[in-house]
């Protein structure tokens, strides 16, 4: 029984020690002293990084782990956001939870510019600029007598802007004694036009060689720094006129001055027609024509600059060589059916036009001139009268020209404003088809050489229609393997013969009347029409208009008064009309 009962208590000073040690545990997992949460971060972890112990577990009243604010390429550590400066801290006696932030910036480098001798900078010449950052703009700008050549760093471009700065950069502006190369522009030499360029040093200019050229007709004046022919820098012998003052004039270009062997000038009129009210039949097909449209006064305007941009496109063409001289004709009264071209039943083969010799007010004027092109808007746009795509019409001294062509889908006001990007796009492209019909009232009068096929080579020679148009027109383009074009001979009148015209046919109500016919000078029989070809500036025989029973002269279209008239000094296709009236 003793034994019994000691065995029982030992178990039970087991279990009791074992219950006492339980106790101690649970009180110490339970109920230990606290920790704070210490935190370190970068404030932006793209511009640099935490080294050691980011995230730490501190006792109260123990130190922290040290840690270490490391930038990343391109930015420095400039502080902690607690204040302190260092980029390795230690907090010590931690007393609470606490999570502080590094902080960066960019790192700066200065971009420093200096000029050599003989130019200075022209912009901020010392810049800080941070990292991966642009500089400011700058320029070198060479002094008097010197001129760009690069800079250290070789680049050759006078203006720079240095992007995306990652290091110190220091580069000078080199400078040289000037030395320029001047383009010659020939305007059309036919010799001596080989050289393409000269260069003239500021400290050797006696050293330069100038060309001079020949050209067919024409007289050289010396090489000019300046399109309008004013500033001179060489004489007609190719000596030097002008001194260091050449460097200063804003030009890379000589231009070759001509003057004609012999004073040609050549006469053009433009007719605008200002309004068109016209309706009815049209021949015998049984279309009509409803056309009524006046020009706005925008496009009076525009129709008021053309004989002035025209007149200053030819004569550049033809710079001393041949002198023309443009007039214009706004018309007065509505243009009708019966002074209406074509038929309505085929816009894009028989188009409807409006030529100068129908327009009886413009009849009197025709003949003094060499051609005649007539400017008109049907306010067409839809193309039933005539393609949207034909801008003009060209034959014998005549020509016409759709003003809705070329007004289709475009600003009008471009054409008067010089600032506008598109102001020489546009007047080029009016140009264009104003010099285009031009070619053709040449070509068709005297069958030179096919303009549409010299036309047909640009991307083969690489130049614009309007370039072609200007070498056709001087006699210098090539087509097969020839020089093709508009002859001198043309323009000074030496031609084969000239067409002269008398005519007794009147329009009225869209039908053809004939109140009277021509005798011709030495003819036995009469005639509706009498044709005649002559010399240049020659004499066309005696016509005289007889009326039919019923009705009497009243005067030729040109206003000759007499029904009997000769004719002299004819210089250009000739045509008049007789007109007639019923005796009441």
């Amino acid at each position: 029984m003793d034994r019994k009962r000691a065995v029982g208590w030992v178990l039970c000073a087991v279990l009791f020690i074992v219950a006492i040690l339980c106790i101690g545990v649970s009180c110490a997992v339970g109920e230990g002293p606290k920790k704070y949460a210490v935190r370190y971060r970068p404030s932006d972890a793209s511009e640099g990084i935490i080294m050691g112990k980011t995230d730490q577990f501190i006792l109260p009243g123990e130190d922290a782990d040290a840690v270490e604010a490391v930038a990343e390429k391109g930015y420095i550590f400039i502080g902690w956001s607690d204040g302190i400066e260092t980029a390795i801290r230690r907090d010590k006696s931690i007393q609470g939870d606490m999570t502080v932030y590094a902080e960066f910036e960019r790192e700066k480098y200065t971009v420093k510019y200096t000029a050599g001798e003989g130019g200075k900078i022209e912009g901020e010449t010392e810049q800080e600029v941070a990292y991966q950052k642009d500089g400011e703009p700058v320029t070198a700008v060479a002094e008097f007598g010197y001129m760009f050549v690069k800079w250290s760093d070789g680049n050759e471009s006078a203006e720079r802007q240095d992007t995306w700065i990652t290091e110190p950069l220091e580069v000078e502006a080199e400078f040289a004694r000037l030395e320029k190369t001047y383009q010659y522009n020939y305007n059309y030499a036919t010799g001596g036009d080989e050289e393409k360029e000269v260069k003239i040093h500021i400290d050797h200019m006696d050293a330069a060689e100038f060309s001079v050229p020949e050209k067919e007709h024409s007289v050289f004046g010396g090489w000019y720094a300046d399109k309008e022919r004013t500033i001179a820098v060489t004489d007609a012998k190719g000596n030097r006129v002008i001194g260091q003052e050449l460097f200063r004039m804003p030009t890379d270009t000589l231009y070759a001055k001509w003057t004609a062997e012999e004073e040609v000038n050549y006469k053009i009129l433009l007719v605008f027609v200002t309004e068109i009210d016209a309706h009815g039949p049209r021949g015998l097909n049984g279309h009509t024509i409803d056309l009524e449209y006046t020009l706005t006064e925008e496009e009076q305007k525009l129709c008021k600059m053309i004989p002035q941009k025209l007149e200053e496109k030819l004569n550049e063409i033809f710079y001393g060589l041949i002198n023309f001289e443009i007039d214009a004709y706004y018309t007065k009264e509505p243009v009708t059916n019966d002074m209406i071209t074509g038929s309505t039943g085929d816009p894009i083969n028989s188009p409807i036009y409006i030529t100068a010799g129908e327009i009886p007010e413009v009849r009197p004027l025709i003949n003094k001139y060499r051609a005649v092109m007539t400017a008109f808007n049907l306010n067409d746009y839809d193309g039933k009268y005539h393609s949207t795509i034909l801008a003009g019409l060209g034959s014998r001294k005549f020509a016409e020209i759709y003003l809705d062509t070329f007004l289709k889908g475009g600003d009008i006001e471009v054409m008067w404003d010089a600032s506008h990007e598109k102001y020489e796009e546009r007047w080029n492209r009016l140009l264009e088809t104003y010099l285009h019909e031009f070619c053709h009232t040449i070509e068709h009068e005297f069958d030179y050489a096919d303009y549409h096929g010299v036309l047909s080579t640009c991307n083969e020679v690489d130049k614009t229609p309007l370039e072609l148009t200007e070498e056709y027109l001087l006699g210098l383009a090539e087509y097969e393997g020839e020089t093709v074009g508009v002859p001198y001979d043309y323009w000074i009148g030496n031609v084969d013969e000239i067409l002269v015209r008398y005519n007794t046919i009147m329009i009225l109500n869209g039908e053809n009347v004939f109140w009277g016919e021509l005798q011709r000078e030495n003819a036995q029989d009469t005639s509706d029409q009498i044709v005649q070809n002559i010399p240049y500036g020659g004499t066309a025989d005696t016509v005289t208009a007889i009326a039919y029973p019923g009705y009497r002269f009243v005067k030729w279209s040109d206003g000759v008064t007499t029904a009997t008239r000769r004719d002299e000094n004819i210089t250009s296709f000739f045509q008049v009309w007789a007109i007639f009236e019923p005796i009441e």
